[in-house]
């Protein structure tokens, strides 16, 4: 189960994952502002998978200003047991993105924009904007 899965240090990857966030993201607008608060992500040592993405998830909904309320589940449900399940709507293997979402393009360090890049791009490059653009790109 996922909340059982390790984490290996037997290789520095945190180091590596670092200098290839600085190396992309140093001469962007808001890096510095969120430097701090993203670097003690790649120094800790959490033992469990879960315990190392929970805070980061929930630091990066702080960034974009969400409010919701996390809710760890002890198995697999079916999406019958969700008012809305975006599981499937997402395929990370072909970068898709859901007919429901529209990528709103904003100005990126080094190059014309380029889609489905990660969250930490768009909040490094717009900053407190980063949700308005979510928002913007969200088709209701």
């Amino acid at each position: 189960p996922v909340q059982k899965s390790e984490i290996s240090y037997a290789e520095n990857w945190q180091k590596d994952h670092w200098k290839g966030i600085e190396s992309a993201y140093r001469s962007s607008p808001f890096f510095e502002y969120y430097e701090t608060r993203i670097h003690p992500f790649f120094e800790s040592r959490e033992p469990l998978l879960i315990q190392y993405n929970l805070p980061i998830i929930k630091l990066l909904f702080e960034f974009l200003e969400i409010e919701t309320n996390i809710i760890l589940s002890d198995g697999y449900k079916n999406s019958d047991a969700y008012a809305r399940d975006f599981r499937q709507d997402f395929d990370a293997s072909e970068k898709s993105i859901p007919e429901w979402f529209e990528a709103i393009e904003y100005p990126q360090v080094f190059r014309k924009f380029e889609r489905n890049l990660s969250i930490l791009d768009l909040i490094c490059n717009e900053g407190p904007g980063a949700r308005g653009i979510l928002m913007e790109g969200w088709k209701k």
